[in-house]
């Protein structure tokens, strides 16, 4: 028979890999804009600044969404692992990275008007967010079977 504080350790100790990976994702998504445009755009009004923020928060959602799905994979392989934390989430900021960098040069490929955002550093500001969100959040790791004997 379990007790209340059993099931709130269990609870605990539940792998978090979907939440996980979603917050990234929308760390990246949300917070890459409003570097970019407080770093490269300056001091401009709160209307030019919700607009911004909005219109690229609207691309990074629909271009990193596969991304997303991606990062999820690798989370979840990556807990799997039986290594320390910090070796996974050394992995999963290499992962984040490829994955931060992807959407970037596939759109670049086919619009070369837009690889000015690139080369202006926006690339940059989503991978803060990225590595961020990746190294801030908690990963719980999946618990080892209970030995029974």
């Amino acid at each position: 028979m379990s007790t209340d504080t059993e099931d709130i350790f269990a609870e605990k100790l539940k792998p978090n890999e979907f939440v996980y990976s979603l917050k990234v994702w929308l760390t990246s998504a949300s917070l890459g804009p409003v570097i970019f445009v407080l770093i490269d755009l300056g001091l401009i009004s709160a209307t030019a600044f919700v607009f911004m923020f909005l219109v690229m928060l609207c691309y990074g959602l629909l271009f990193s969404a596969p991304c997303f799905a991606l990062l999820y994979v690798a989370v979840k392989l990556t807990n799997r692992l039986k290594y320390h934390p910090l070796i996974k989430k050394g992995v999963l900021v290499l992962a984040g990275i490829v994955l931060t960098v992807i959407p970037f040069y596939l759109y670049t490929v086919q619009h070369t008007e837009y690889r000015k955002y690139v080369d202006n550093g926006m690339i940059y500001c989503y991978l803060f967010a990225t590595i961020a969100g990746i190294i801030g959040y908690k990963l719980h790791p999946i618990p080892d079977p209970p030995i029974e004997g």
